[in-house]
Formats: structure tokens, C-alpha cells, sequence
């Protein structure tokens, strides 16, 4: 996927590419890319596919911790409708590591060291915190 500027005040369109035969799949407009809760542009850093292709999960406002930028926002775009919905309130802290279940049905997460699996709109805690010091 690439991400070329867009007309609407420099935001970013999506552009969907097989790169394998050099086709361009779909472009979803900048204007789509909002996040729910604020209307505010998604500043896309990175893009997941769902196994069935019918879903992205979108990562951005990435934030440094230790030598990499793991901790973000993630946001599930359905290509068909091009409804964008948050993986979990943002208000409750920010997320790493997150992936598509290989159905496509959930998004697993991690938060503050416990683990989450986002399943319609309530997420649920999988697993609970360790404690940091146990070997």
C-alpha cells in the first residue's frame, strides 16, 4: 500500500497495490481515514491486512518505547462499508502489538502489560498482568 497526498489539506489517501503484479486495488479517500471518536484525521504509519482481506488494521500516533514506536492507536477500517472504528477507547491508554485473529472477527491487543481481544465493541481482558518482577 503506499500513501500519496491527498487535495484535502495535506492529508493522505490510501492507496491499495498489488505489488506482486503491479496493480493498483483500491484508493480510500483521506476523507474516510477520521478517527470516530474526535472526527480528527488518522495519521496511517502502518497498514494490516485481514486474512480475508476484508479489513485493515490501522496503526498511528505511534509513541517511542525503548528503540521502537510499539505504542499507538489502532483503528479497523471495513473496506466494503469504509466504516472506521477504534479497536478500544483511547481514553484507557494506548495499544501494542495488535493483530487480526485468522478469522478476522477479532483484534487482540496488548494494554499496560494485559492482553485484550477486541469482539464487536466491548473489549474483553484475555489474560491477566504478570508480575513485572517474576522470572
Amino acid at each position: 500500500c503506499a500513501l500519496p497526498i491527498s487535495p484535502e489539506k495535506g492529508m493522505r489517501d490510501l492507496e491499495l497495490v498489488d505489488l506482486m503484479r503491479d496493480r493498483r486495488l483500491m484508493t480510500i479517500p483521506a476523507k474516510v481515514l477520521r478517527s470516530p471518536e474526535s472526527g480528527l484525521p488518522i495519521r496511517v504509519e502502518q497498514v494490516i491486512p485481514s486474512a480475508d482481506g476484508t479489513q485493515l488494521l490501522l496503526f498511528s500516533d505511534s509513541q517511542q518505547l525503548w528503540r521502537t514506536r510499539s505504542l499507538g492507536r489502532y483503528h479497523v477500517l471495513d473496506l466494503d462499508s469504509r466504516r472506521v472504528a477504534s479497536v478500544s477507547d483511547p481514553a484507557l491508554g494506548w495499544q501494542q502489538f495488535a493483530t487480526f485473529s485468522p478469522d478476522g472477527r477479532h483484534v487482540a491487543f496488548v494494554r499496560n502489560r494485559d492482553l485484550f481481544v477486541e469482539a464487536s465493541d466491548d473489549p474483553d481482558r484475555a489474560v491477566d498482568r504478570g508480575d513485572a518482577d517474576a522470572d
